[in-house]
């Protein structure tokens, strides 16, 4: 992931998301990613497309103290599929913002099922 807070990065593919998604995101996501990842998805959600942004600017957005707490939630949001990270030539990082399962999907899915049972009983 970015080490440097001024490190760029662009969103270049973001699904828009309905009130279904924001459902979902909150009620079966939230409880596994952590409020961190929940803020740094729906940060992403209302940067513009194509457009350069350094690190520096999530860091103000989500007020955290560093790339440190990024990474993290970034890696979150990976590891659930809701972002994708690649990183060009010019080593910047290029993000794709995923829309979250439906509710029916995600419960669907044993270990996402079986994950959240056990954070939430």
């Amino acid at each position: 992931m970015a080490e440097l807070m001024y490190d760029q990065f662009k969103l270049i593919e973001k699904k828009h998301i309905n009130s279904d998604d924001i459902n979902s995101l909150t009620k079966l996501y939230l409880p596994l990613m952590g409020i961190d990842s929940y803020s740094l998805y729906m940060a992403l959600s209302s940067l513009d497309v194509n457009v350069n942004y350094n690190y520096k600017t999530l860091i103000d957005i989500l007020n955290v103290r560093g790339m440190k707490s990024i990474n993290s939630a970034s890696n979150k949001l990976e590891a659930l599929g809701l972002l994708d990270v690649y990183v060009n030539s010019d080593n910047n990082y290029l993000y794709i913002l995923n829309r979250p399962m439906s509710q029916r999907d995600f419960l669907k899915e044993e270990s996402l099922r079986t994950l959240l049972s056990s954070q939430i009983g």
